[in-house]
């Protein structure tokens, strides 16, 4: 009723309210289809349609001619190991076994540490066990 009297006053209609079922909202075309209908009919039509028509696909992209870095990285042979390779190798290996069995030998404990352990061992084992609360409580009743 607001919009009628303020229509009134400034000369205008109201426009007519538009409802979800109106078709003047949706977006078609002179052909009745949805711009998502078209997409979808073009998404079909630039598919291939059978299977063969598939692998005929999969064939030509195999059967392009191989670029030049292709040819190359094909073309490329590992090295051989040259006289002065296999010295390296020979002089590396001994190297690295004497340092992981230097490292080997100082993750063991020293003798000191092995006495040491052993005595504390001893010492706890020696020494009476302290009673409890409990047990000088009962001592003391009898």
């Amino acid at each position: 009723m607001a919009q009628n009297i303020l229509g009134k006053i400034f000369n205008k209609q109201p426009e007519p309210q538009k409802t979800a079922v109106d078709n003047s909202t949706t977006a078609k075309s002179s052909d009745g289809l949805t711009g998502v209908a078209k997409y979808l009919q073009q998404q079909a039509s630039e598919q291939p349609a059978t299977s063969q028509e598939q692998s005929t696909a999969v064939q030509q992209k195999t059967e392009q001619p191989a670029t030049g870095v292709a040819k190359y990285a094909d073309s490329i042979k590992p090295p051989a190991l040259t006289g002065v390779a296999r010295y390296l190798v020979k002089q590396i290996i001994p190297e690295y076994q004497i340092r992981a069995t230097a490292a080997a030998k100082a993750a063991e404990p020293t003798g000191v540490e092995k006495y040491l352990a052993k005595v504390v061992a001893a010492a706890i084992d020696s020494q009476p066990a302290v009673p409890s609360g409990v047990a000088n409580y009962l001592s003391k009743l009898g």
